[in-house]
């Protein structure tokens, strides 16, 4: 169902209609809040589609601002594109497919995502260049974070591993915090694993091949070399407020 504190509306057969309760319309903007039906928890990725074509998608607390002039002070009808997607990329999403087999199999049905090419450091301001990764859902950020390895990074080219949060797994993403450097080993293809923590949990766990290639001829480390190894993060690190910040 859909919930509009400042608008009137309702949610049925794919449409909402909203109207204007008051004369600051031209101030301030028409608020629109997704939430599930029962709980009344906040839905995010929801899409609304105006009938002229306008996107809108909510926020990770469900809300929408609502401010198109033309729209403003009528009756407006929203398409809803309420279903579940498939998201491919390493690790940010650069395509997309519904959620079902037939879609998968249908390459019509596949729709090309431009994920950004680079991440602000949270340190210097410098671009940080993602070469493999993760994302997932965190119930404790109650964002999306993703862990990645930087494409040619410093000391080791492919040892630096960042940490960054978003709104939505198609981004924009935030600023990003370094998290693991390795000085001339190789640590590559992150992978998160949030199955194995609660919910709720501050604890993010992620797995990378540790290995002497492609560094510049290491000795190497003895019964551990090209091996997963494990990691753990904790989300309430004073030194991730950078990539906290809104």
């Amino acid at each position: 169902m859909m919930n509009m504190k400042t608008c009137l509306g309702g949610y049925a057969a794919g449409a909402a209609l909203c109207g204007l309760l008051n004369a600051a319309w031209a101030v301030e903007p028409c608020r629109i809040e997704v939430v599930e039906q029962g709980s009344g928890w906040p839905v995010p990725l929801v899409e609304l589609r105006t009938t002229h074509q306008v996107r809108f998608v909510t926020d990770n607390a469900g809300v929408i601002a609502f401010d198109l002039p033309e729209m403003m002070g009528r009756e407006t009808w929203f398409d809803v594109q309420g279903k579940e997607w498939v998201l491919f990329g390493d690790p940010l999403p650069k395509l997309r497919c519904p959620a079902t087999f037939e879609a998968w199999q249908d390459p019509a049905t596949w729709e090309t995502l431009e994920p950004q090419k680079a991440l602000v450091s949270a340190s210097d301001g410098q671009p940080v260049k993602p070469h493999t990764g993760s994302i997932a859902w965190n119930g404790f950020r109650k964002r999306w974070v993703t862990v990645f390895m930087q494409n040619f990074g410093k000391p080791s080219v492919f040892g630096e591993l960042w940490y960054a949060e978003a709104d939505a797994p198609i981004g924009p993403w935030g600023k990003a915090v370094k998290v693991l450097s390795h000085d001339n080993y190789t640590f590559y293809n992150p992978r998160l694993h949030p199955e194995v923590t609660p919910p709720a949990s501050p604890i993010l766990l992620f797995e990378g091949s540790y290995t002497a290639e492609f560094a510049n001829h290491p000795p190497k480390t003895p019964r551990y070399d090209y091996t997963q190894i494990l990691y753990r993060l904790d989300l309430d690190d004073p030194a991730l407020a950078p990539a906290r910040k809104e």
